[in-house]
């Protein structure tokens, strides 16, 4: 898993990234799946064909 935020791999049960310490899905600048650069608009990954997932903020 990678943290949508800053692209870092990132364990799947992370609740906060530990390269930059926000929730690994509340941003939309990286895939979740592969890492890849996204568009905030985007709904699935070009590289890879994930949905693109995001959830709400946690603070």
């Amino acid at each position: 898993m990678h943290c949508r935020n800053c692209g870092s791999e990132i364990h799947p049960k992370a609740i906060a990234c530990p390269k930059c310490g926000l929730p690994p899905l509340t941003e939309k600048k990286f895939c979740q799946e592969c890492g890849e650069s996204t568009n905030e608009n985007q709904i699935i990954c070009l590289k890879c064909g994930v949905k693109l997932l995001t959830k709400g903020k946690w603070f």
